[in-house]
């Protein structure tokens, strides 16, 4: 049963794609487009918020730009590269500097009024509230 599905199929063909696939993701991986031009999220949630960390080492607090619009918040900002020597040679970089931007689309409930920030380490920390119906809420059972 399972021969007629492949009858007439040259799996010279499969081996080909599956080779092909394979240098692309390790070009991605170890290549160039390593280099990526967005910061790296982490969305997390508790009962009455979402807690949203971005990595933005290397941007300084003024380069960056936060807004929300449409439960989607939008990150711009910029990493700039130190100044080094004019002895320096680049022997390997896999940083990215430049501008960046990054949107992460945010659940319903979350709270756009109702953010707060913060900057240390590297790490940009967004806590969005959740909306008030939206938050969980404990009832209490009685049992007689």
């Amino acid at each position: 049963m399972l021969e007629d599905y492949f009858q007439g199929l040259n799996f010279n063909d499969f081996y080909k794609l599956r080779d092909g696939v394979n240098r692309l993701v390790s070009d991605i991986m170890s290549g160039q487009y390593a280099k990526m031009n967005y910061p790296l999220v982490e969305l997390l949630e508790e009962d009455d918020r979402y807690i949203l960390n971005v990595e933005v080492s290397g941007a300084k607090k003024e380069d960056l730009k936060v807004t929300y619009h449409e439960n989607e918040i939008n990150i711009k900002g910029k990493r700039q590269k130190a100044e080094l020597s004019q002895n320096a040679k680049s022997l390997r970089n896999e940083l990215f500097y430049g501008d960046f931007s990054r949107d992460i689309k945010m659940p319903a409930e979350a709270d756009g009024d109702n953010i707060n920030a913060e900057y240390k380490d590297g790490i940009l920390h967004l806590e969005i509230l959740k909306k008030e119906e939206a938050k969980t809420q404990q009832i209490n059972i009685d049992v007689k």
